[in-house]
């Protein structure tokens, strides 16, 4: 029997680590400008806050694992999104892309705190102005896609809406600081969860759909051929 492999030729070597040379250099970049900046202190931008305010090691956990149910979420909906594009479902990857970007956006407000301390001290506008803003894409996100949403788990949804909203009122209305620490933090926690387990399920059903499709299509297919 003859040697079938062969020696990869150059282009074929370095085409697979293209999106890794890519992500390399802009994270150079991203580097390099931290690194070479003066209007914060260096260790303010590349150490842990746990180093940075010496505190321990278990400092905002709970805060911690919403971020990653954020992304969680946000990565759910953005690979769902690919498959349903990819598998001729239009109608849901479009679905799926703008709950992804709504996603990033509480993302990104939740772990750099946009609405409350950011864009104020960025940009001097009122807080509850930056929510608005923040949660314009969500909004928009369900106005325009009403139809889509009902053909999904909307009461995992609603839930996500409504410990989300219970937390934003107790944030205004509730002065006990312990209590209401715990019963805000804890709304939001029950929000950001239930958000990330719609868009974990939602993306499997609509991947399994197109998956049990295309396999029945290709069982109709052979069954079509001539023995």
């Amino acid at each position: 029997m003859s040697e079938r492999r062969r020696s990869r030729s150059w282009r074929e070597q370095v085409q697979p680590i293209t999106p890794l040379l890519v992500a390399w250099v802009a994270a150079g970049v991203a580097i390099t400008v931290a690194g070479t900046q003066t209007a914060v202190p260096v260790n303010m931008l590349f150490l842990d806050p746990q180093a940075v305010g010496d505190v321990a090691w278990y400092a905002g956990v709970l805060s911690n694992v919403g971020i990653f149910c954020w992304t969680v979420a946000a990565v759910a909906a953005a690979g769902g999104s690919w498959v349903a594009a990819r598998t001729n479902r239009p109608s849901a990857a479009t679905f799926l892309r703008g709950g992804a970007i709504a996603t990033a956006v509480l993302l990104m407000d939740d772990l750099f705190l946009l609405h409350s301390d950011a864009l104020p001290e960025l940009v001097g506008t009122p807080k509850r102005a930056n929510m608005l803003l923040v949660v314009a894409p969500a909004l928009v996100w369900v106005s325009t896609q009403r139809r889509e949403l009902r053909r999904t788990r909307t009461s995992i949804l609603l839930s996500a809406f409504g410990a989300l909203g219970a937390s934003v009122i107790v944030d205004r209305f509730v002065d006990a600081p312990t209590l209401g620490l715990v019963v805000e933090d804890g709304a939001k926690l029950f929000g950001i969860i239930a958000w990330m387990l719609y868009f974990v399920l939602t993306s499997r059903d609509i991947a399994r759909s197109t998956i049990d499709a295309s396999m029945q299509g290709s069982s109709s297919d052979r069954l079509g051929q001539p023995a």
